[in-house]
């Protein structure tokens, strides 16, 4: 299912309990989901945007404010290769669909450095 600003909060709030109660999904991305809930912002878990050539899937959307947030563990990030293509995803994800993305590293999703990237993207927005 593409996401976007169509989908009510009731059906957002389903998936992310759905999601985090039954996703296949790593430690960091369950400490991502866990933290968004702990501080109520409707977000949605695993969600996708057309990108033309290709759909690029992220870790949490949170309509609202336009924000992407992705947990970048060590596999297909940790090379040179893969964070250039990352930031180009990230470009084309702002230039099509108007969304800021921020991401968090394997290490910093567990402490308040990533807490606080989260924080900080949240205060910004419009």
């Amino acid at each position: 299912m593409q996401i976007g600003s169509k989908h009510s909060a009731e059906t957002i709030q389903k998936r992310q309990e759905t999601w985090v109660a039954n996703g296949n999904m790593s430690r960091g991305q369950r400490k991502l989901y866990e933290v968004l809930l702990s501080v109520g912002f409707p977000f949605v878990p695993e969600c996708y945007f057309d990108l033309g050539n290709r759909k690029a899937f992220v870790d949490a959307f949170i309509p609202f404010c336009q924000l992407v947030i992705e947990y970048d563990g060590y596999r297909g990030h940790c090379t040179i290769e893969g964070q250039e293509e990352d930031r180009m995803r990230d470009a084309k994800l702002n230039n099509l669909h108007g969304v800021k993305v921020i991401r968090i590293d394997q290490k910093s999703i567990f402490t308040d450095v990533g807490l606080n990237q989260i924080g900080e993207a949240l205060r910004t927005m419009p």
